[in-house]
């Protein structure tokens, strides 16, 4: 169970391994803008070949991997 975060899905564009990271809420990222600074200053890295460029997968781009 989250509490005060949000769950992103993200596939990595070089080896294109699907993935989660979690960005937190609370006082350190009260609002949507402050979370979108945080990703661009602490980017996640993939955890297969530790690149962090990657793209965000929409709810509808998961649930269709779901069926895959």
């Amino acid at each position: 169970m989250l509490i005060d975060a949000e769950e992103l899905r993200l596939q990595c564009k070089q080896c294109g391994t699907k993935y989660k990271h979690i960005v937190g809420y609370g006082p350190c990222a009260p609002n949507e803008w402050m979370r979108r600074e945080s990703l661009r200053n602490h980017p996640p890295h993939c955890p297969n070949c530790g690149s962090s460029n990657f793209k965000r997968l929409s709810l509808w781009g998961h649930i269709i991997d779901l069926f895959n």
